[in-house]
């Protein structure tokens, strides 16, 4: 258990959250990955990975390599609103992002410290390459709920206070766009619109 929380760099007061709502996951966890081969073939290998994990890892295809959030994507199962719903059909809750993150980082696709996220470039631009028209589409969607959802806007006064957020998510916003630009301009999108709004206001 101790590599687990290593690995996921999780502070005591979130293992012991997560122990009262998913003890017996963390009771039955088993360590599947830990004969896993270290070599490129395998590491680029996501055909191999469960579902979950490899939700992630196509999300993190449209965030810039570098620094991403993991508040932007845990926003996406933890959410305030009733009228919301998670992003990702398969990550429902804490247990199923930190059981992904831990698979991710184990097989060297991500790496994390502290709050922030990273992909190695030829990782993700290989992940993409192999990802299917369904799967881009469902990957660009859920990243920009997320970031539509989180990103500040220019409503209600001055911003001022939500600089420090938009510093950290300009970046990946402005590679989401490049994705549009890229494989997706066409489509019309009113969250797609509210984003580039909050971006240039």
């Amino acid at each position: 258990m101790s590599s687990f929380i290593t690995r996921v760099q999780m502070d005591l007061d979130t293992f012991v959250k997560l122990c009262s709502t998913s003890a017996p996951q963390l009771l039955q966890k088993t360590n599947l990955y830990d004969e896993c081969p270290h070599s490129v073939a395998t590491a680029f290998a996501t055909e191999q990975l469960q579902e979950k994990p490899k939700a992630i890892l196509h999300a993190m295809c449209f965030f810039d390599p570098d620094r991403i959030p993991c508040e932007v994507i845990q926003s996406s199962f933890d959410l305030d609103r009733e009228d919301e719903e998670p992003v990702f059909n398969s990550i429902m809750c804490e247990w199923d992002y930190q059981e992904s993150l831990e698979v991710l980082i184990k097989m060297s696709l991500l790496t994390k410290i502290e709050n922030d996220m990273s992909i190695h470039r030829l990782v993700q631009d290989v992940v993409y390459l192999f990802m299917s028209k369904d799967e881009r589409q469902k990957g660009f969607d859920a990243v920009l709920t997320v970031l539509s959802r989180n990103f500040p806007t220019g409503t209600g006064g001055q911003m001022w206070k939500g600089w420090h957020k938009c510093e950290r998510y300009l970046p990946h916003a402005l590679f989401l766009f490049r994705r549009f630009e890229k494989d997706f301009r066409g489509q019309k999108s009113i969250r797609f619109a509210n984003l580039v709004s909050s971006v240039t206001w």
